[in-house]
């Protein structure tokens, strides 16, 4: 977790290790399982609900989730 401030604008940076390259559908992570992905569809919602941004990606067998606010 990094967590810095610029411009009067929040990052909040996250890296988790991940095994399995989860799969990408629009920019967001999409889970095909019954009962998943309720945790980003609630980090959208309320990054949304303070007009902020969010940015999911993977790179090196890290899945980074980027909050702007």
């Amino acid at each position: 977790l990094t967590i810095t401030q610029k411009n009067h604008q929040l990052l909040l940076e996250i890296e988790n290790p991940v095994d399995q390259i989860p799969k990408f559908v629009d920019g967001i992570p999409a889970s095909t399982r019954k009962g998943h992905g309720i945790g980003v569809k609630s980090i959208i919602y309320y990054v949304e609900q303070l007009n902020g941004q969010c940015q999911f990606s993977v790179s090196d067998q890290l899945f980074i989730l980027k909050i702007f606010i």
